[in-house]
């Protein structure tokens, strides 16, 4: 495949809070027959990501059924099919058939739009994630401490187990200013986990979260970071560092991999992968503009007077919102449609 097409300037279907909270730029697709944003994330930050690693990404974050495939839908057009609802157009006439191409799967996901395809071929029905609301350590600060049979700190005996095993920072070597953490909290892993999830241990076998796998070795500074979500790491790409988040000013340098030993490996990939889970969906899943202005926000509008048989289009209230000057530019498109 040839070098794909960058991005277009930032416009209304980039423009959701997530998005812009993320400076995003790469915006993933759900293929149904009005797609929208699936996901969206900063390239910069990230690095390289291949095809493959978001497909897989898709299917463990979103609860996919399916293996799924990426197309590139750079630099296509927009069909504005509603006000603050745009879609790619993707298929080939009359048809169900993508007119983009696929990128292959080991192929690096540059800046801009891509669909998500299923690689059983069939159209998905319309998917809505919403992005998670809080990092792990912002959770951990919930009201709720009642609630849960363990608690959000480490036991010292755990602890002391670990300091044992491990005396040097996971990231780094360093051997100064290090703790010993969780990788997920089990405490937060009852209420705010999907039960069917697949990560290598049983979901609903608490006591298998309170052991030393689930504990990492690491400088303060750096676990801090780790707690918010700034950065994971996926287990099933080589133990590649993914950041999704800028790093505080003289922060630590982040490694490409974690390198482990293949017993140490197969002790905390179920922990990671959950960690991975939780970040994803606070820094990759969602990002639509239609979260933004759910279709009751519309109606709204409109139901306040603001139709075009009301309100000639040179009246300035149609330029005093991102969505009465979308409105403003719809109402002459649909009159051209009809």
């Amino acid at each position: 495949m040839s070098e794909l097409p960058r991005a277009t300037p930032v416009d209304i279907p980039h423009s959701s809070h997530v998005a812009q909270k993320r400076k995003a730029d790469t915006f993933i697709w759900w293929s149904s027959r009005v797609p929208r944003v699936f996901a969206c994330f900063n390239s910069r930050l990230t690095g390289p990501v291949q095809a493959k690693t978001i497909g897989r990404w898709i299917k463990f974050a979103g609860a996919r059924p399916h293996n799924m495939k990426l197309a590139c839908a750079t630099g296509v057009p927009f069909r504005h099919r509603a006000i603050m609802r745009y879609t790619p157009e993707i298929f080939r006439s009359n048809s169900d058939e993508l007119s983009i191409p696929f990128v292959g799967g080991g192929e690096e996901v540059c800046r801009g739009d891509y669909v998500c395809w299923p690689e059983t071929g069939e159209l998905g029905s319309v998917v809505k994630p919403r992005a998670g609301l809080a990092s792990l350590y912002k959770a951990k600060q919930f009201p709720l401490s009642g609630m849960f049979d363990v608690p959000f700190s480490v036991p010292g005996q755990l602890q002391q187990e670990k300091d044992e095993t491990q005396k040097r920072c996971i990231l780094t070597g360093d051997l100064a200013n290090i703790e010993v953490g969780w990788i997920f909290p089990p405490a937060l892993l009852t209420y705010f986990m999907p039960k069917n999830l697949e990560i290598g241990i049983p979901m609903d076998q608490p006591e298998l979260w309170t052991t030393r796998s689930n504990l990492i070795t690491i400088c303060k500074d750096l676990y801090q970071r780790f707690d918010n979500n700034e950065f994971s790491i996926d287990v099933d790409d080589g133990f590649k560092v993914y950041r999704f988040l800028e790093p505080p000013d003289g922060a630590a340098e982040l490694p490409e991999r974690l390198q482990l030993g293949p017993s140490e490996a197969d002790e905390i990939a179920p922990f990671l992968r959950a960690h991975l889970f939780w970040t994803l969906s606070l820094h990759f899943l969602g990002g639509s503009i239609e979260d933004d202005y759910p279709i009751h926000i519309i109606r709204d509008f409109l139901a306040d007077g603001m139709e075009e048989d009301q309100v000639p289009l040179d009246d300035p209230r149609w330029d005093e919102s991102v969505m009465s000057r979308d409105a403003k530019r719809y109402i002459p498109e649909r009159e051209q449609m009809e």
